[in-house]
């Protein structure tokens, strides 16, 4: 009995780490097609081997993408003390009670204290990416990534709600449970992803994770694209990689590695971006 559920084990689990990888490559390529447009750069003439590094950062942006949606899902179960205060208003003041079990459905359940910890780096990181430039637009933003954050707790609370009622009641039907639960899960998986400050803040980390952008690093660009950036208004110093080169200070490599081409985004008396053959440039770490 113990070797078939260990074996039944591993096929789900198995199973569910295909389908983990296929929507981190797919949430990858995406990420990178978002990135791209924000900088207004395509890479061409892409090897066989940039086919590797798009499946790193497929990967890493896998990782990235579910450890934020973990500590957002870590915020809205620590919701759960508001939401029952607001669930109570609502109920005294529409003065019906029946509705109150309604309420308490969209409630996260109760967690331990642990749980506080990452929920307070999610609400740093939930500070950090806020949006906009006006009070409107912030609290709008903070508004959705809060939205969010419940929702995300709302759905693991439902899986698993599911998931005991399979054990419990036998009576309960098994295609519209896995219905639920699949239904639960592209929803916890694909919400985030809809609000522009998740995205936007993923691709970003993602590429800086991956090195494909690295912020403000001193950059050696050999001539004649190193006079492009001087015309443009950059200041260059002398190089110690020979006459062919000049060095920039201060400079934002906004994409490198795939590709023949790398992008630069020159940051002196005037801000430029240049695109320069990633083999006519030397980054200094």
């Amino acid at each position: 009995m113990l070797k078939s559920f260990t074996k039944e084990q591993a096929e789900k689990t198995n199973e569910i780490l295909k389908i983990l990888f296929k929507i981190s490559l797919m949430i990858g390529v995406l990420a990178m097609i978002s990135y791209c447009y924000l900088i207004g750069f395509f890479p061409y003439d892409l090897s066989i081997g940039d086919g590797l590094l798009f499946i790193g950062v497929a990967l890493s942006f896998g990782f990235v993408y579910i450890f934020l949606i973990s500590l957002f899902s870590c915020v809205g179960f620590k919701l759960r003390g508001v939401l029952l205060i607001l669930a109570e208003s609502l109920v005294r003041i529409r003065g019906d009670k029946k509705q109150n079990k309604d309420f308490i459905y969209l409630v996260p359940k109760k967690t331990d204290m642990i749980l506080w910890v990452p929920a307070i780096l999610g609400w740093l990181i939930i500070i950090k990416i806020l949006s906009g430039e006006t009070i409107l637009e912030k609290i709008t933003s903070l508004f959705l990534l809060i939205f969010s954050s419940w929702l995300s707790a709302h759905c693991i609370s439902s899986y698993w709600e599911l998931k005991k009622e399979e054990v419990l009641n036998i009576e309960v039907p098994i295609k519209k449970s896995i219905r639920l639960k699949v239904g639960y899960l592209i929803v916890f998986l694909t919400f985030p992803l809809l609000t522009e400050e998740v995205m936007s803040t993923m691709s970003m980390g993602t590429m800086r994770l991956m090195k494909i952008r690295q912020d403000h690093v001193t950059v050696h660009v050999s001539n004649p694209y190193a006079q492009f950036a001087i015309e443009a208004g950059s200041n260059a110093e002398v190089s110690a990689m020979g006459k062919e080169y000049l060095k920039f200070k201060d400079v934002d490599v906004l994409f490198t590695g795939p590709g023949k081409n790398s992008v630069l985004k020159f940051n002196n008396k005037s801000t430029i971006t240049i695109i320069i053959p990633t083999e006519k440039l030397f980054i200094q770490n």
